[in-house]
């Protein structure tokens, strides 16, 4: 993503780090996030903490019927 929006400000975690990316997420007040693949965001909301949430979950690109092969899903993780 970063390439493609010209920026060089875009991280990017990998399924493998995800005590990484909850930290970071720990550190940030508000942070949008783009998950790749179709049953990432549902791993994530299983292992955040309960002072983080998910909200503003949109579905893009893919087939006609969420949760098929090919949708990724842009969300919102910050404090409650």
């Amino acid at each position: 993503m970063a390439f493609y929006l010209g920026r060089s400000d875009l991280r990017s975690f990998r399924s493998k780090q995800t005590p990484e990316l909850l930290a970071y997420l720990q550190s940030q007040p508000r942070v949008v996030v783009l998950f790749t693949h179709r049953h990432s965001m549902e791993a994530l909301r299983q292992v955040l903490p309960p002072p983080l949430r998910l909200s503003d979950e949109t579905p893009l690109f893919g087939s006609a019927r969420p949760g098929a092969d090919g949708w990724c899903y842009l969300a919102v993780v910050q404090r409650r």
